[in-house]
Formats: C-alpha cells, structure tokens, sequence
C-alpha cells in the first residue's frame, strides 16, 4: 500500500508532476495527477484562504453591473494597503486564483476564477481562459472540447453559487 499522499516531500511531489507531464498521461501512478496538482497547491503559501477569496470574488462579481471582478479587486482584498505591481501582483493573484480552483475542484464547486477579468477589457484574455481550462482538465474536471465553452458554462454556475454552508477547506481554518 503506498504511503498516504501527504507524506511525500516536496521534491518527490515535483518529481511525480514531472514525470506524468513529460510522459502527457494524467494517470497510471501510484497518484494521479489531479491529486498530486491538488496536494502541491494544498501546500501552497496562499496569502489568504482560498474559500475567503472564493467568496470575495462571488460577491464583488454580484455587485458589478457586469457580474464580473478584477485582477485588481482581487489583488486589493488580498493586499489592501499594497498598491498594484504589475507583473508582480498577477503572479500573486494567478497562484492564488489557483488555490480557488483546486478549492473548488474538491468541493464540486462551480470555477470562479471564470469571473475574474481585465480592468480595461472587462474579459478574460484568451490566454487566460486557456489556463483555467488547462488546469481544470489537470485536476480531471470533465471540460469538454472547447474552452471558451467551459469558462462560460462555469461563469453562469458560478454566477448563482450559493455562499452559506461553504465547505471548510481541509488543512486550512474556516
């Protein structure tokens, strides 16, 4: 019987990511993949929990007239006294956006990163939807053949999440 997955070092988890990207399989390990992706962001040094970010960008996106939030919002409710920088803060909002997904994933919730946009386009860059498509699909979510499909059948879940009674995500405080 292998060891439970949260026992192995971090230098074992990126080899075993490695290994199932270079070979472009999902599974056939002693972990899958998606479970491995899921532990590696589980560990992740996330400034604030992904269920509070989940939350933030459900009611930002349901006060807008659009039904969509910012890079920037997000950044300002993760560092509010912090002012934006560039590069620098779509790294951090993109890791943590990815803590959400995985978040999400485990919990059958809708994808709400789909909601999270450009400030000037008010949209989401192809390259961006290609990302979320690209990392549900890592985690094993069904996304189907098309991701400009995906992002927007997750964008309308996601638009009518329910908040009360959350899941409490394992490892981390309510």
């Amino acid at each position: 019987m292998p060891r439970p997955i949260e026992d192995l070092s971090p230098d074992e988890l990126k080899r075993f990511i490695a290994n199932y990207k270079r070979e472009e399989k999902t599974d056939g390990g002693i972990y899958p993949l998606s479970d491995l992706l899921i532990e590696q962001l589980r560990r992740s040094d996330t400034p604030k929990n992904p269920k509070d970010v989940l939350r933030f960008v459900v009611e930002s996106a349901s006060a807008s007239a659009d039904g969509k939030t910012t890079y920037h919002d997000v950044w300002t409710f993760l560092h509010p006294d912090t002012p934006w920088k560039g590069n620098h803060s779509i790294k951090v909002v993109g890791s943590t956006l990815g803590a959400v997904i995985a978040y999400s994933v485990r919990n059958g919730l809708p994808i709400v990163s789909t909601l999270v946009v450009q400030s000037g386009s008010r949209k989401l860059s192809d390259r961006a939807i290609q990302n979320i498509y690209d990392e549900c699909k890592s985690y094993g979510v069904d996304v189907g053949l098309v991701p400009t499909d995906f992002v927007a059948r997750e964008a309308e879940r996601a638009k009518h999440l329910e908040l009360d009674g959350l899941p409490i995500d394992r490892d981390r405080s309510a």
